[in-house]
């Protein structure tokens, strides 16, 4: 399940992946596997990271923490915490909505030198 709401984030299908994270997170709960729940929560934080709304995104990962503390998990303690400073600060939009940008950005660009080489555009040529 958790690979699924992996999947559909990565397909930017981002409302099926949180009904995928939540079922895993549910699983996990019934198995009591602490690990796994902090997983899930920490992929539902992942879609709203990617979908630019930081403030429900922080609110999960503080449970994911909450979840793993005192646990066995110090390690994943720090990885977490690095993916999350690298997401939230040097990817403003998120995985997904950065590679949107830009690739608009390119699309744009190249529909601006088309237009320029063709004399279509409204900018001068020369």
């Amino acid at each position: 399940m958790y690979r699924m709401g992996e999947l559909c984030r990565f397909a930017s299908r981002f409302d099926e992946a949180l009904a995928w994270y939540e079922r895993a997170k549910e699983r996990y709960d019934l198995q009591r596997d602490v690990a796994g729940a902090s997983r899930a929560l920490r992929g539902q934080a992942a879609v709203y990271l990617d979908t630019v709304r930081p403030i429900k995104a922080e609110s999960l990962l503080q449970e994911a923490l909450r979840l793993i503390d005192g646990q066995q998990y110090r390690e994943e303690q720090v990885v977490f915490g690095f993916v999350f400073i690298v997401l939230v600060m040097f990817l403003p939009y998120g995985v997904v909505g950065t590679w949107r940008l830009r690739s608009l950005q390119i699309k744009q660009g190249w529909r601006r030198l088309i237009k320029m080489l063709t004399g279509q555009g409204g900018e001068a040529t020369g």
